[in-house]
């Protein structure tokens, strides 16, 4: 027996800035808390894909999903050693997570 917890992950804003949150939908949690942030308005980017790589959305025939997180400063970031212009700062992280124990269609 395996034991497992459902979890609810989501982007969703407060404070005007976007976060990923995360629940326990087994643990009963009404509320998301915040896991990574601030992230961009389209910070978190989930496409799936079957077993020949191409994009699916039928929930059986998904074999691995690419994640995409787009992160954004807090705060205004200055330039190279303190000088020029003030500005947030984006960066990216993509990665494809193939789904291990998936049933072979």
């Amino acid at each position: 027996m395996r034991p497992f917890e459902v979890m609810e992950l989501r982007l969703y804003s407060s404070g005007g800035k976007f976060w990923l949150g995360a629940r326990s939908v087994s643990g009963g949690e009404l509320s998301l808390q915040p896991v990574l942030g601030p992230l961009t308005s389209n910070g978190l980017e989930l496409a799936y894909f079957n077993a020949a790589g191409n994009p699916t959305g039928n929930p059986n025939s998904v074999r691995s999903i690419r994640v995409a997180i787009r992160g954004v400063t807090d705060q205004l970031i200055r330039g190279p050693a303190g000088t020029g212009p003030t500005g947030y700062v984006q960066d990216s992280l993509i990665t494809t997570v193939s789904l291990r124990n998936a049933p072979i269609p």
